[in-house]
Order: structure tokens, then C-alpha cells, then sequence
């Protein structure tokens, strides 16, 4: 008796239809993906100057001392004089260390923050000093995309484009 053996595996057909549904559903989700990054990296620049606000001001009530938000310079160590707030920022209350500096905006897809403003000092009352309003403007390429205030009370709001 004469058996035949049995040979496991794909053939070159099933293989080729697998790659081709493959390279299609890549073709639709990439883009998609691209624009859930696009979407995080906002939210996360957003929450994370929103979260600045919020300790800047809670700074200056607890210690009773104006307390600033500003750009930080390269080492992430004091102050910057300059409108891009692209490479991150930090909190110091008066006459002490920053107590929290926060890292550059992710800047692999082109996103910039950018304000006319130097910094922001809360007084030891939570209000802003002078009080003033700040806009940030949230860039993407030549376009703007959105913004946020920070409100003479103290509060932050966004603006989406």
C-alpha cells in the first residue's frame, strides 16, 4: 500500500491574498493613527499647562508668596526670556527653586506653543498679578490649531479651532 504523506503549510496563492487584505488595511489605519497621535500629543500639551495653572496658583495660596509660571530655559533651571514656550516650562515661587518643571513639547510632528507672554505670577490670593489674561496659541506648521487662557482669576480654558 502506497501512502501519501500529508505536507503542511500555505501556498504561494494564500500567501499573497494574506499580504495584499494586510498591506490594504495598512493603507486605511496609518493615516487614522497619524491623527490619534496628532490628537494625544494636543491633549497632552493641554493638560499638562493646564496642570502647570493649577499648581502655580495652589503654589502661591499655600506658601503665601507669588509664585510664577514661565518658560524654562535648556537645563530646566530658572526662567527664559522668550515667547516660545515650545521647549517646556516650570513654576517658582518667589525667592525659591522651581518646584516643578515640565519637558519640551513633543515636537516630532511640528506642534508649537507660543504666547506674547514671559510668564504668568499668581498672587499669594490666587489671582493673576496685574490681573491680566494670557492666550497660548497651539501651531501646527503655519496653522493655528487651537489656544488656551489662563483668566485673570486664575482659571485655564481651551479654545479649539
Amino acid at each position: 500500500m502506497c501512502s501519501r504523506s500529508k505536507t503542511s503549510g500555505f501556498t504561494l496563492l494564500e500567501l499573497m491574498v494574506a499580504v495584499a487584505i494586510l498591506a490594504i488595511l495598512l493603507t486605511i489605519g496609518i493615516p487614522s493613527f497619524s491623527n490619534f497621535i496628532d490628537s494625544s500629543q494636543r491633549r497632552a500639551i493641554s493638560e499638562g499647562l493646564a496642570s502647570a495653572v493649577k499648581v502655580a496658583r495652589s503654589e502661591a495660596v499655600t506658601r503665601g508668596v507669588e509664585t510664577t509660571l514661565c518658560r524654562r530655559n535648556s537645563a530646566g533651571t530658572a526662567c527664559s526670556n522668550a515667547a516660545d514656550w515650545s521647549v517646556g516650562w516650570l513654576v517658582v515661587p518667589s525667592g525659591a527653586a522651581p518646584v516643578r518643571v515640565w519637558d519640551a513639547v513633543p515636537g516630532e510632528h511640528g506642534l508649537t506653543l507660543n504666547t506674547t507672554e514671559q510668564m504668568i505670577t499668581f498672587t499669594p490670593m490666587g489671582g493673576v498679578k496685574n490681573q491680566n489674561t494670557f492666550d497660548f496659541s497651539l501651531s501646527y506648521g503655519d496653522g493655528n490649531i487651537g489656544g488656551y487662557k489662563v483668566t485673570a482669576i486664575g482659571g485655564f480654558e481651551v479654545e479649539e479651532n
